[in-house]
């Protein structure tokens, strides 16, 4: 049991990605803005259910306080049957435990990665994915350890009639991670997870306190705020 007790269960999720943006007004009340190239971590305002039963939430509770503000966790995003609908693939692709089938990263540049669709099982008009839809390459590197960072799609993804080929913009710039190369089919790192099988490491940047109640059960005292760890 862990972070992702709560999550699963929470009353309500906040999330943002907002770029970090300066404002300024000249003399003459021209508005100018500029954006901070940064990674644009992902944050999260979790606010847990109320009136938890000790006897079974005791071990998830005691992971998040050894835990703490300073050690990771791993979490998922409508993961549950009844949340589904807030991170569900919206395309049109087969996905098989949560891997697209039938396409594959040939290229990234930017914020953009490239993948082919010269598959025959992929009909042309297919939606391979809607703006919205949270994708993740897949597999591990050579160290083991899976990818870290998802993505969320800009701007919806169609194979037309000849298409081999396909540009997917997305939120952010891909982030590099140490031995792991996005190209690499021989680990199916050039595969992407779709959906609720992206993941985050976050960490708890505030903790609240537990405040046992009578009839033996528990609450936190405050919201979780969770903030995306970028290495």
């Amino acid at each position: 049991m862990s972070l992702q007790t709560f999550i699963d269960s929470a009353q309500s999720i906040e999330f943002s990605r907002a770029d970090v943006v300066a404002t300024s007004v000249s003399r003459s009340g021209r508005v100018i803005t500029q954006t901070r190239n940064t990674v644009k971590p992902w944050t999260f305002k979790v606010t847990p259910r109320p009136y938890l039963p000790w006897s079974s939430y005791r071990g998830a509770i005691e992971t998040v306080l050894t835990k703490d503000r300073h050690t990771e966790h791993e979490i998922q995003i409508g993961a549950t049957p009844g949340s589904t609908w807030l991170t569900n693939y919206q395309g049109g692709l087969t996905v098989t435990d949560g891997i697209a089938q039938n396409i594959f990263i040939t290229a990234y540049s930017g914020n953009t990665i490239t993948i082919d669709v010269s598959s025959a099982s992929i009909p042309t008009g297919t939606v391979i994915f809607r703006a919205g839809d949270l994708i993740q390459p897949a597999g591990t590197g050579s160290d083991g350890l899976y990818y870290r960072y998802p993505y969320a799609v800009t701007a919806d993804v169609v194979k037309n009639a000849g298409n081999t080929t396909k540009v997917v913009t997305l939120n952010r710039g891909v982030i590099i991670q140490a031995n792991y190369n996005a190209l690499d089919g021989a680990r199916g790192q050039n595969a992407l997870r779709v959906g609720s099988a992206c993941t985050w490491r976050v960490i708890i940047t505030s903790l609240p306190g537990v405040r046992y109640l009578p009839g033996q059960i528990v609450e936190f005292t405050s919201d979780m705020s969770l903030l995306e760890m970028v290495l």
